[in-house]
């Protein structure tokens, strides 16, 4: 008899409080949920995205006025003109 009383409870607490969440916060649709979590995470996607893009002029520069294309440069003029004491040897081979 123990037995039962006891199943019968534990059915209660579990099933009591269970039914009462489902009856209060209904559960979103799909489209509800992915509308929520586009609104919530926009400001992320688009700094990811504007991140992506200076990556990628950094890598590719576009045009000879790019920020890329003039860190390049930079870089060439340092190291391939630059004074030859200071070179890498890599860049010795070249000479």
């Amino acid at each position: 008899m123990k037995i039962y009383k006891m199943l019968v409870h534990w059915g209660i607490m579990l099933t009591v409080p269970t039914a009462i969440a489902l009856a209060v916060f209904k559960p979103q649709s799909e489209d509800d949920q992915r509308a929520m979590l586009e609104a919530k995470y926009k400001d992320d996607i688009d700094r990811q995205r504007k991140n992506r893009a200076k990556i990628m002029d950094l890598l590719r520069p576009a045009s000879d006025s790019s920020e890329g294309k003039v860190k390049s440069d930079e870089f060439t003029d340092r190291v391939m003109r630059g004074d030859p004491a200071t070179r890498p040897e890599w860049v010795k081979r070249f000479e």
